[in-house]
């Protein structure tokens, strides 16, 4: 303690310890609300430290292997495992790095919010490249902007934005690529 920093398991403690004695102190209302927020056991779960250093693709992928049947979106009318956006997400990496190979860029995603924008930021990610999010509901200089901005050079989307995205590619940024993926 006295270079001034906690290690985790203090850190979860000195939490632990502040937590409950607030919840002492909360109408009885909200302690019920607060009870159903903690683990039954009242315990920390303690994490591996190859868990907490893994990436997100990596953890998602580990997850998929263990559970490739349980709920992993649920938007509107559809609900997808985690084997399914999984496999839509290698798909799409793959054509990224077919395209663009391992350099660290940015990639813009238009799209609306769906399972395909899920599926379009797991590739990304997966390829080790940068998400840029555009907003189709965005004004036009808007969008322009954030892509220039961050200099991305290719717009992944749906076949719903693809006029869009090669609106967004022709006036201003000729050089940049659009793939158009029918995602899930």
């Amino acid at each position: 303690m006295q270079s001034g920093f906690w290690s985790m398991k203090t850190a979860r403690r000195v939490l632990a310890n502040d937590m409950s004695k607030q919840g002492a102190r909360l109408p009885p209302e909200r302690q019920a609300i607060r009870a159903k927020c903690f683990h039954p056991s009242g315990t920390f779960e303690e994490f591996p430290k190859e868990e907490i250093e893994q990436s997100i693709p990596e953890w998602f992928e580990k997850i998929v292997r263990m559970y490739p049947d349980y709920l992993a979106v649920k938007m509107e009318h559809r609900a997808l495992t985690c084997g399914a956006p999984n496999k839509a997400a290698n798909r799409v990496a793959h054509a990224i790095l077919a395209r663009h190979g391992q350099a660290i860029e940015a990639m813009a995603l238009l799209f609306d919010l769906n399972s395909g924008a899920i599926v379009a930021i797991s590739a990304v990610l997966k390829t080790r490249k940068v998400c840029v999010a555009l907003d189709p509901s965005f004004p036009r200089a808007r969008n322009d902007d954030i892509l220039k901005d961050s200099q991305a050079n290719l717009i992944l989307t749906n076949n719903g934005r693809q006029a869009l995205a090669y609106e967004l590619t022709r006036v201003v940024h000729a050089h940049r690529n659009v793939i158009h993926s029918v995602i899930l």
